[in-house]
């Protein structure tokens, strides 16, 4: 599984964008999930911190799904 190292300021949702170039929020959930200790740190985080990124295939394909109750 790839992963990143964060730089002071970095925001999970900015990194999501720039590695999946999209962002979702079942791609920023299954990187939440990979990564469990992300939700302890602020918003902003700090530098140094390993994010592993999960592959998004099953998550990208999920997103193009119709819900009968959308």
């Amino acid at each position: 599984m790839p992963s990143i190292i964060t730089k002071d300021g970095d925001m999970v949702d900015a990194l999501v964008l720039a590695y999946y170039g999209a962002i979702s929020s079942r791609t920023t959930a299954r990187v939440f999930n990979a990564n469990p200790e992300l939700c302890e740190q602020p918003a902003r985080l700090p530098a140094g911190i390993r994010i592993e990124l999960p592959d998004n295939t099953l998550a990208a394909s999920m997103d193009n799904e119709v819900k009968l109750w959308d």
